[in-house]
């Protein structure tokens, strides 16, 4: 297993001035996206905060993770267990559709990202691997040491070769390959309360949003 890292000596806090329940990167537009307690959403260009419009879907009770991909919006919903997809039209997104199409437990979801595939992660550490809607394959079970007990988060896309995962319970930052192999974890005192993250692997930094804080890690 990949030894712990401190993560304190490459870290700064950036103070935001909202509560945010979600976060997420719109690579459309390269803006953050947030969500707050409301279920309203909000984007974040250089420095300044503007409101979005979104067609909330029928049956949306609360969003328990975003995520987006060419164009399109995913909202996981567990309580009423399902993921929800809206498409981007300029800045705004409409036409809410229910995406999973077979009976899944994503009441049990505390994840949700895109890489062409849809992840969504588990209480227990598993990844399930999503297509067209439905299950591809069995489920991946990520082997670490502690062993995760409450993860929190997931990220990946693309453009990038790992998974990345959040344990607020165990105050550290996971990452995977995306065979599930663990390659680093990273430990802080200071990760009090994780929140999200977001990942740019090719400028070597990971942006944890803690509390009202983003702290930034150099994963290089």
């Amino acid at each position: 297993a990949a030894a712990f890292k401190t993560a304190d000596n490459s870290i700064m806090p950036l103070q935001l001035k909202m509560e945010v329940r979600q976060a997420a990167v719109n690579p459309v537009t390269g803006n953050l996206i947030l969500i707050n307690s409301q279920n309203q959403f909000y984007t974040l260009s250089q420095n300044e905060m503007s409101k979005v419009s979104v067609n909330p879907p029928a049956g949306l009770k609360q969003v328990d993770a975003l995520n987006f991909y060419n164009g399109r919006m995913y909202l996981l919903d567990r309580s009423a267990e399902q993921i929800f997809r809206l498409i981007q039209y300029s800045g705004s997104f409409a036409s809410p559709t229910q995406w999973v199409k077979e009976s899944l437990p994503l009441n049990e979801a505390v994840g949700l990202t895109v890489d062409t595939y849809v992840y969504v992660l588990k209480q227990n550490g598993e990844l399930l691997k999503l297509a067209a809607g439905k299950q591809d394959g069995a489920a991946m079970v990520l082997n670490v040491e502690p062993t995760l007990s409450s993860p929190t988060a997931l990220f990946t896309n693309e453009k990038t070769k790992n998974f990345y995962i959040l344990e607020p319970s165990g105050k550290r930052f996971l990452v995977f390959s995306k065979e599930g192999e663990l390659t680093s974890q990273y430990h802080s005192e200071r990760f009090d309360d994780l929140k999200d993250l977001l990942i740019d692997e090719a400028g070597g930094q990971a942006y944890l949003l803690n509390g009202a804080k983003v702290y930034v890690i150099n994963i290089k």
